[in-house]
């Protein structure tokens, strides 16, 4: 290699000398024991956090196991034998597993290791949970005219909320937003619909819309992290809360099949359905344009679930819509395979030349 170099000039004869030269002392050196002890340091270095890595999967899998245990033996005790411990022993069986739950995992959360807050955020949910037996067994008075599930649930709604204030995770999160729907649905649900004579779906499901635009929006201006599970929830409530809004309507006319108002139920029906539509589509717009993958999965759904059920409403079954559809759907795949495969092969072209 040398010599080639040196016929075409890129080093003189003198320097591959002094290159060879270099070479064969280095080669003759002994390995030193400071390299030697070097290598062994690495090398021991090296099965330390291995050994601290298994230890943090067997701690880890210990706390996943142990919570489950913990709320499922809560659970079991709660539907067969809760009245035999009396009110004493119910408020010590919840109160403890929350404040195991509870604590551990705040312990757990102030430690660097990424394991560790895992299993933090982890056991803070199944305490938040925990927590809402212990307010069962509280027994709050019912406030604002509501019921003392009402009460139970916005206690919860506030403990919850405040656990993630302090630690902002994605199970916090999916806690709160789980516990405010409940809220909506036992608040809504209360004696008749809201507005007559619609299903009390009808309201719920338009909460629920309500809802998972206002988190969507609060995601995209940072006002509820993570951002990206506040726009799962929020695409997930817009998406559940049509498909109520519809399923409400077809309820309400089933109760009211004739004259005017069945038929505006009717119509009211497919409108909710191809607001569905609409709604998955605009989610995938969105999605591409803020390049946010939870939208788009959403919206995908959407679109899925909704335009089976608007054909079935505006065409009575019809096999050969639903075949063109499905072949439409199949071509629409295979061109977005070809032009994303296609652009991304002429970027690759366009790199080497």
């Amino acid at each position: 290699m040398l010599d080639d170099w040196t016929l075409n000039g890129l080093v003189t004869a003198d320097q591959a000398q002094a290159i060879r030269e270099h070479e064969a002392s280095r080669l003759a050196q002994p390995v030193q024991p400071a390299a030697m002890h070097a290598a062994e340091s690495s090398s021991l270095g090296t099965q330390e956090p291995q050994t601290r890595s298994r230890a943090q999967v067997m701690g880890e899998v210990l706390g996943y196991v142990g919570g489950i245990l913990a709320i499922a033996a809560l659970i079991a005790l709660g539907a067969s034998f809760w009245e035999a411990f009396g009110r004493w022993g119910q408020f010590a069986l919840t109160a403890g597993v929350t404040a195991a739950c509870v604590g551990g995992g705040w312990v757990l959360g102030r430690g660097e290791s990424r394991t560790a807050r895992r299993l933090a955020s982890f056991l803070i949910f199944l305490g938040t949970w925990s927590f809402g037996l212990f307010v069962a067994v509280l027994e709050p008075p019912a406030v604002l005219g509501g019921s003392q599930e009402e009460s139970a649930l916005i206690l919860m709604l506030a403990f919850s909320t405040g656990i993630w204030w302090f630690r902002r995770t994605s199970l916090q999160l999916i806690a709160m937003t789980l516990i405010l729907a409940l809220w909506v649905v036992v608040r809504l649900s209360m004696g008749d619909s809201l507005i007559e004579p619609l299903d009390s779906g009808v309201t719920v499901g338009i909460s629920f819309l309500v809802l998972g635009v206002l988190w969507a929006v609060a995601a995209e201006f940072g006002w509820i992290a993570p951002p990206t599970t506040a726009w799962a929830l929020g695409s997930l409530g817009m998406v559940a809360g049509v498909e109520l809004v519809a399923i409400g309507f077809e309820s309400s006319l089933a109760n009211n099949a004739k004259g005017v108002l069945g038929v505006g139920l009717m119509r009211a029906s497919a409108a909710a359905e191809a607001f569905g539509v609409v709604l998955g589509l605009a989610l995938i717009v969105i999605a591409l344009w803020r390049r946010r993958g939870a939208p788009l999965g959403f919206g995908a759904a959407a679109v899925v679930l909704f335009v089976p059920q608007l054909l079935n409403s505006l065409f009575d079954d019809s096999l050969g819509i639903s075949l063109a559809l499905l072949v439409t759907g199949v071509l629409f795949v295979i061109m977005s395979v070809v032009v994303i495969a296609g652009q991304a092969k002429m970027k690759t072209a366009r790199v080497r030349c």
